[in-house]
């Protein structure tokens, strides 16, 4: 298995992303579009106040 492309997106400020003052974060991750020997994987991460952090997308090639 080994990743054909990775995209992470942040959709909040430096600033913000310092101040966040957070213990932790939420993420939610899925996996769709099994063929041909890849897939895709999105994932998502949230502040503990509802905000949108960061997303990231990604293409993996896997050999069963």
């Amino acid at each position: 298995m080994g990743t054909v492309s990775l995209t992470i997106n942040f959709h909040i400020t430096e600033d913000e992303l310092l101040g966040l003052e957070a213990t932790h974060l939420l993420g939610r991750a899925s996996a769709t579009k099994f063929t041909n020997g890849y897939f895709e994987q999105r994932a998502e991460l949230w502040s503990p106040d509802g905000t949108l952090v960061a997303t990231s997308s990604q293409m993996v090639y896997y050999k069963d």
